[in-house]
């Protein structure tokens, strides 16, 4: 049984950020591609661990180890074989770019921007220790809401029959906090208008707190600048997409847009009969257009069409096999019971697609495609996309295996033994490609490599938008370094 503990860990970019600060010293050359430190780091860390044939860490950072290699010597030999010239690889890796490049547009427009005054903190650690002590009163309407507010005025309802609740400085949105903390004791506020009803709030009480610990006054004063922080980054955000997006209109091909919706109309409803047969046995509550839908729907249309221009920039426009393509990467997904709003939504994401794209074109203005950090996280997703890719393929399709690497493998009733002959010959294969193309690890960096019992599954939130693991998931793959070893004390 495996001992070490995996956690899910959801975190904005800081501790990638550290992650890529930390050291770009190189830890392993293979051919022209590099294994840097700060790369085998953030894999060792945040890659999941389900398939790690071991529990000791230094046996889980050697599997890693031959296994990023493996992935190295595979993403070489596909890039010199042209398969990362594939279509459903060309729109992975734009896909990735694009969101890599927004996110440093945030950062660089937005997260850099955020100041915070030693007023504001003091501001809210009085609200954070001062915890208002409310009455709610809630109605679903105008009318409603009215006659209650009168009643309260008249001291005529029954306080006891509604709750109350302490708030502290965090603990609501900003203009809501602000109206209850201006609240003198005794006094309601007005009839407050929200998505879910009206709202009046009644102070009861101030709930003073005092600081138990020193470390309880940090880790206090932490939580209090980390929410400034956010407050400030999500206005920055809201006024910096309003004033750039303002009077930017980009329009779609009405003909293609109706045509694809049709055909998206015919595939859901397809998968909606699948989910409603199979309801006991599918784990999942909304149907999804992924990347196996892409062929399927691909198909539907000519080859005029699918080159024709569909997302009308100016400037290079994006023709419709583009975006069908980029579409599976962009997560679409609809309830069963909803398809019959399935324009409202695709529309929308339509929209999505638009504005990321424009906020990407930004990015690429402003030359961020080129930044160290855009850089380094691009070609570790890209490769890792690339070999997955790759052995997917050779595992699982002959055409494919027939087209690159000249294998016909027969399949017939023992599926075991197809499967074991096609691993085999991909683990000769990664032999072959380390006998060619050579590697060398920098073994005194290595040693100072402290793997830990404890695995983070890290899920990485973009800026504008977009949402990756920490880092690629790595497949474990290293049977073939053991035949490699062989293979050089037969042929020193």
């Amino acid at each position: 049984m495996k001992k070490f503990i995996s956690i899910i860990f959801l975190c904005t970019l800081s501790c990638l950020h550290a992650q890529f600060e930390n050291s770009n010293e190189t830890l392993i050359k293979i051919g022209e591609k590099e294994i840097s430190l700060n790369e085998f780091n953030a894999i060792l860390k945040f890659n999941p661990r389900q398939d790690i044939h071991s529990s000791n860490p230094e046996n889980i950072k050697n599997e890693i180890l031959y296994s990023l290699i493996a992935e190295k010597l595979w993403a070489i030999h596909a890039e010199d074989l042209g398969i990362n010239l594939e279509p459903d690889v060309i729109a992975a890796i734009n896909s990735i770019t694009k969101m890599f490049v927004r996110d440093a547009l945030y950062k660089k427009m937005i997260k850099d921007q955020v100041t915070i005054s030693e007023e504001e903190i003091q501001s809210g650690s009085n609200r954070f220790y001062n915890r208002r002590k409310v009455r709610i009163f809630f109605a679903d309407n105008f009318n409603e809401i009215t006659k209650l507010n009168q009643k309260i005025l008249n001291d005529s309802v029954k306080s006891e029959d509604y709750s109350e609740v302490t708030f502290k400085f965090g603990d609501l949105e900003p203009i809501t906090e602000n109206i209850i903390f201006d609240l003198k004791i005794g006094t309601h506020s007005g009839p407050i208008k929200t998505e879910a009803g009206w709202y009046i709030y009644k102070l009861n009480g101030i709930d003073t707190v005092k600081i138990t610990s020193a470390k309880e006054g940090i880790e206090n004063q932490e939580e209090i600048i980390k929410k400034i922080k956010e407050r400030k980054e999500n206005s920055l955000y809201i006024d910096y997409t309003k004033a750039f997006l303002k009077g930017k209109s980009v329009d779609v091909n009405p003909q293609l847009f109706n045509k694809l919706l049709e055909k998206l109309t015919l595939l859901f409803n397809t998968k909606r009969d699948v989910f409603f047969s199979n309801q006991m046995q599918n784990n999942k509550s909304e149907l999804e257009f992924d990347s196996q839908d892409v062929d399927s729907v691909l198909g539907e249309f000519s080859q005029i069409e699918l080159k024709s221009d569909f997302i009308l920039f100016n400037e290079n426009p994006i023709i419709l096999e583009t975006f069908i393509r980029e579409f599976s990467f962009n997560y679409f997904s609809i309830k069963p019971e909803s398809l019959d709003s399935l324009e409202y939504h695709f529309a929308a994401k339509v929209k999505e697609y638009i504005k990321y794209e424009i906020l990407y074109r930004e990015g690429k203005r402003q030359g961020l495609e080129n930044t160290e950090e855009v850089k380094f996280w691009l070609n570790v997703w890209k490769d890792n996309f690339l070999f997955q890719f790759t052995k997917n393929n050779f595992f699982n399709s002959d055409e494919f295996r027939k087209k690159y690497f000249s294998i016909d493998v027969s399949l017939n009733n023992d599926k075991d033994f197809y499967s074991k002959k096609i691993f085999d010959k991909f683990t000769n294969k990664t032999v072959e490609l380390a006998n060619t193309h050579k590697f060398e690890i920098n073994n005194m960096l290595y040693g100072t490599i402290r793997p830990q019992n404890v695995n983070f599954v890290v899920y990485r939130y973009l800026g504008f938008g977009g949402v990756i693991t920490g880092a690629p998931s790595v497949y474990t793959f290293t049977e073939w370094y053991k035949k490699w070893q062989e293979s050089i004390k037969l042929n020193p």
